[in-house]
């Protein structure tokens, strides 16, 4: 079993045992990042987990990781049940009578697929001859694809691919070699692809080319960037790779404070500009345009449209990125049921959002900027304490002060940076 370093861990400890959450073994490992475990019995389900502690103590428990050793002759790359067409370095083979409730991570050349078991019997269930039959998943360099080469700009964005393209198919094949393509499928299959170690990670993601559409789209991806890999969940089977998308204004210079922030944000697709060509970003940002802009950012969804506020309309386009944010607890309104969108946002308001947002800790010591008696008091109190240990004295920045477009930017952001980093922990501790 092997999982990736995590920044700042001094060492990993091992834990596993029959019953979700519970770890009746446990193996300290110092700081290697690899162990073997033997003494497992076969068709039995077991929990692992790695937890990562730093020199202070601290320590972080990864995502749960169930297997089930189904028979002797199954092998199991990195943890999974499946096997490998070694006579053909792009195709995995999985036996369909090896296919349980567990996911398969599949190493095929540089791309690493993994197969949810809702998926896998989804794809199973369309044929009624499976005594004998296989899953072929193939991921296939392409070098030259005349039907959907990448394009070097999108409008005023550069764009660079980043990796080798690939393109993903799979079939199922009855024991006496009769191949069908199975049908498209509504989730369930995560795609990781490395990427060059000379690009600019702030302005990564992994593109699909959409076969309706003609065109490449984003798709997103979480950066592991000890492993210079980018993984996401994929809507389609075909084409993927890693791009790089950097997109400039005339209005924004190089130099501005805020233009880092700008073009890592453009680069999820998070943020657009007033025209093609102009961010304005001196301009005002409305409490809705603040809201919608955080809620992309964070991938929030709600689950349903109400909000109790009497002038958000259903219909508005502002409308569920406010709900998910109620949701989430991220935005609490004003007086009498309103949440004034269209009134523009002031800095104190976007910061209050973005500490409710990720959870900052906060202590009950008052901050020291030199116009802290310039927050209101009321409803917004949060914003007139410390942020954690990180606080320090410092000029005050006007908080009542209108927020512009730029400082958008910059506060949403900071929510990214740490989501991300967090889940290079939680999300990818346990690498199969």
């Amino acid at each position: 079993m092997l999982w990736p370093e995590v920044a700042g861990a001094t060492g990993y400890t091992l834990k596993y045992g029959t019953a979700s959450g519970t770890y009746t073994h446990t193996r300290e490992l110092g700081n290697s990042t690899a162990a073997e475990i033997e003494g497992l019995s076969i068709g039995t389900t077991y929990s692992f987990a790695v937890e990562a502690y730093d020199a202070y103590g601290v320590s972080e428990l990864s995502n749960e990781l169930r297997l089930t050793l189904l028979a002797d002759d199954i092998t199991i790359p990195s943890g999974n049940p499946g096997s490998t067409d070694h006579s053909d370095p792009t195709v995995a083979v999985i036996p369909v009578s090896t296919i349980g409730d567990t996911p398969f991570t599949l190493e095929i050349g540089q791309a690493t697929i993994i197969l949810s078991p809702s998926l896998l019997k989804a794809w199973i269930g369309q044929s009624d001859q499976l005594e004998g039959a296989t899953i072929e998943v193939r991921a296939v360099p392409v070098t030259d694809s005349k039907k959907a080469s990448i394009p070097t700009s999108d409008g005023r964005a550069m764009l660079r691919a980043a990796s080798q393209m690939i393109d993903i198919s799979v079939s199922l094949l009855t024991s006496e070699g009769k191949q069908a393509a199975v049908e498209p499928y509504n989730g369930g299959l995560s795609l990781a692809l490395p990427y060059d170690t000379d690009a600019n990670e702030e302005l990564l993601g992994i593109y699909g080319y959409d076969e309706v559409a003609k065109r490449w789209a984003y798709i997103g991806g979480d950066i592991d960037p000890s492993q210079h890999r980018i993984t996401v969940d994929t809507p389609y089977l075909g084409l993927y790779a890693v791009v790089a998308y950097k997109l400039t204004f005339e209005d924004v210079s190089s130099g501005h404070w805020a233009a880092r922030a700008l073009q890592a944000l453009a680069a999820k697709h998070i943020v657009k500009g007033v025209t093609d060509a102009r961010f304005n970003p001196s301009s005002a940002t409305t409490r809705a345009e603040f809201v919608a802009l955080l809620v992309r950012a964070l991938h929030l969804q709600a689950t349903h449209a109400d909000t109790a506020f009497t002038d958000v309309r259903s219909d508005a386009w502002y409308a569920d990125a406010v709900a998910a944010a109620v949701e989430a607890g991220i935005v609490v309104g004003k007086a009498d049921h309103r949440f004034a969108p269209q009134e523009p946002i002031t800095r104190m308001e976007m910061a209050a959002m973005i500490v409710r947002a990720i959870g900052l800790p906060t202590t009950n010591d008052e901050a020291k900027y030199a116009d802290v008696n310039d927050i209101p008091p009321m409803g917004n109190s949060i914003c007139r304490r410390r942020i954690g240990s990180q606080a320090h004295a410092r000029q005050g920045r006007q908080p009542v002060r209108a927020g512009a477009r730029s400082h958008s930017c910059r506060g949403c952001s900071t929510p990214i940076q740490l989501v991300e980093r967090q889940s290079q922990i939680n999300k990818t501790l346990l690498q199969p």
